[in-house]
């Protein structure tokens, strides 16, 4: 028994010292740690610290570095690392760094000098824990030894040696020619470029090619890099430039040469062809087009290969078709085309007659037979007439063609003077020449009763008159009309005089004035007796009908009262008072009455101007009394001219 418990407590304690314990825990990511134990569990309790590997810094300044065994687990590790930047490596004199890989730990850095500048040093650089390695190159400008010397000619400037990008100028002796570039560069391997030139002598014979002129260039002699632009005659094309360059073996390019231009065949058209056809067609080469039965060629039969290498644009086969508008002086039944070999049966306008068939048919050229099928109607000369003449005079008039008929002195045409050619093919019926009178003087106080105006009359004419209006027939019975005869008119018996309006009637209280009497166009005055005046028109006139307007009446005289007047009264007081009868003015106490205290009511409708009632030892003045529009003195006035 107690042996059992030993081992009891024995697996006890050592299960206790495994939950105690911990493992080696995980380095991470760019860190390491510090004095690396030689065991791999760690007892409760236990401290590991941590540090950046090489090339990194801490992210924080301030984390915590350090883990501890704790629970059988360790705590959790806040320090975190980032790569350590070397920062800028300073300048390349003509030249930079490229940063492709950037300025952190572990990158590398290439220097690259400008052009004509070579690279004197290390060219790459690498980011190290300390910075960056190695020291800055330098670039150091490109020199060229003098260029090589050429035959029959020199170089200047001479030195002994040219910097990057400085250049010699080649020249040969006179006479020769320089081929190649005069001007050759220092470049950035140290050598010159391009390729020194040579001297020689170079000319040219003029260019033979067929078929081309020269445009533009130099004439003979030619002499190296003289140039010639040639153009070839038309209907010819250059096959190869047009630009020549005499060169050291001639004329380049040496292939040039003008051939003929050619086309391809032309496109076909709808509902004909042409002809001849072949595969190719050289420069003016022609074809002809025709068209089929019922269709016309619209455009020319014949086109030409072009210099273009193109045919002329091709014509067209249209439908032939007549418009029967086409066809003149004919009735057109409808305005639509007709197709071809279509026939119609025409009629002809009113004026016109057919002439042959009335049939037309539509042929290749229009209407056929005949596109005027149908001709004017003519007429023969109309008859001549007694008395008078026509013109124009013809031995043919046309439709719709006129004469005009005239008389002789003292014959007048009867109906119409002009006649036409009609349709039928003769003239209208011909007028008549009739014997005529002259226009008959009117005579005093008559008028025509239809007045026509003409200057003649004709034969057999019965003209009517009557009196002007206010005039009546001195004999009732007396013939009014005259006719035309042989030539005169006829006596005319009709006399007139003034017709009387009559006496105008009696005018209560009045009476009528009539100085010039009571016959037409008289006037008579109205005038009231005394004490009346008129109401109504004045005057009236005698008119064709009687006397004018109405009478009018004499009315008693009304006078309205009249004004009152300062310090004073009237008696009696009417609102109306009758011509002839009087009011009385009286002035109040202590006034003295100045004028006529009585007055009447006047003809004209009106009282005279009333008296003043004044202070006694005040004096009128005359303007007031006089003027009608004065006013009697008010009681102030008269009190203020009293003080």
């Amino acid at each position: 028994m107690l042996r059992y418990m030993i081992i009891f407590f024995t697996l006890l304690m050592q299960a206790l010292n495994v939950r105690a314990q911990c493992e080696m825990p995980p380095v991470g990511e760019n860190k390491i740690m510090i004095d690396i134990p030689d065991q791999q569990t760690f007892p409760e309790g236990s401290t590991v610290k941590f540090k950046c590997s090489t090339g990194y810094i801490p992210v924080r300044s301030t984390a915590s570095r350090s883990i501890t065994c704790n629970g059988n687990q360790w705590s959790k590790l806040q320090l975190q690392c980032k790569k350590k930047s070397c920062g800028n490596p300073g300048e390349v004199l003509n030249g930079k760094y490229l940063f492709s890989e950037g300025i952190l730990y572990g990158a590398t850095i290439t220097a690259q000098c400008n052009e004509g500048y070579l690279l004197v040093g290390h060219s790459t650089r690498n980011c190290r824990e300390s910075g960056w390695d190695e020291r800055s190159p330098v670039c150091e400008v490109v020199k060229c030894l003098p260029p090589p010397s050429i035959i029959d000619g020199e170089f200047e400037p001479v030195e002994e040696s040219y910097a990057y990008g400085e250049g010699v100028l080649y020249s040969c002796k006179r006479g020769l020619d320089l081929f190649g570039s005069s001007l050759v560069t220092c470049s950035n391997n140290g050598n010159f470029q391009p390729a020194p030139p040579r001297c020689l002598s170079v000319t040219c014979e003029k260019p033979e090619i067929q078929k081309a002129f020269r445009i533009e260039g130099k004439s003979p002699p030619y002499k190296y890099r003289d140039f010639v632009r040639l153009q070839c005659i038309k209907g010819y094309k250059m096959d190869g430039s047009d630009t020549l360059i005499c060169t050291e073996d001639g004329w380049d390019p040496p292939s040039t040469q003008c051939t003929i231009v050619t086309c391809f065949p032309p496109r076909g058209i709808s509902n004909g062809q042409f002809y001849p056809q072949e595969e190719i067609y050289e420069y003016e080469d022609t074809v002809t087009y025709t068209c089929n039965e019922g269709f016309r060629l619209r455009g020319f039969p014949r086109k030409s290969c072009t210099e273009h290498g193109t045919f002329q644009p091709s014509p067209e086969c249209q439908e032939i078709t007549c418009d029967p508008r086409a066809i003149r002086n004919v009735i057109v039944e409808r305005s639509s085309l007709y197709k071809y070999n279509t026939s119609i049966k025409i009629t002809c306008e009113k004026g016109y007659k057919t002439v042959g068939s009335d049939q037309l048919t539509c042929g290749e050229n229009g209407w056929r037979p005949n596109s005027t099928p149908c001709t004017v109607v003519t007429c023969f000369p109309p008859r001549g007439i007694s008395n008078g003449q026509f013109y124009p005079q013809e031995e043919i008039y046309e439709y719709e063609d006129t004469v005009t008929y005239t008389c002789t002195e003292g014959y007048r045409i009867k109906a119409s003077a002009t006649i036409s050619c009609t349709e039928h093919g003769t003239f209208q019926p011909s007028p008549e020449c009739q014997a005529q009178c002259d226009a008959p003087s009117v005579g005093e106080n008559r008028i025509l009763t239809e007045d026509s105006g003409q200057a003649t009359y004709p034969e057999g004419t019965t003209l009517t008159y009557k009196c002007s209006t206010g005039y009546l027939p001195v004999q009732a019975g007396s013939s009014r009309s005259i006719t035309c005869t042989g030539k005169q008119w006829t006596e005319l018996q009709l006399q007139c005089q003034l017709k009387s309006c009559g006496s105008l009637g009696e005018l209560a209280n009045g009476k009528y004035l009539t100085p010039d009497g009571i016959k037409f166009g008289a006037t008579a005055t109205a005038q009231c007796n005394k004490g009346y005046m008129v109401v109504g028109e004045k005057t009236r006139t005698c008119q064709d009908d009687g006397w004018d307007g109405r009478d009018p009446v004499c009315e008693a005289v009304k006078c309205k009262p009249p004004p009152s007047i300062q310090n004073g009264m009237f008696v009696p007081m009417d609102e109306v008072y009758d011509y002839g009868h009087t009011v009385t003015f009286s002035c109040d106490n202590d006034y003295t009455l100045v004028g006529e205290s009585t007055i009447a009511c006047s003809d004209n409708g009106t009282f005279p101007h009333p008296p003043l009632c004044l202070f006694p030892d005040i004096k009128p003045i005359e303007n007031q009394v006089n003027m009608s529009s004065s006013l009697p003195p008010t009681a102030e006035t008269s009190s203020e001219s009293k003080e």
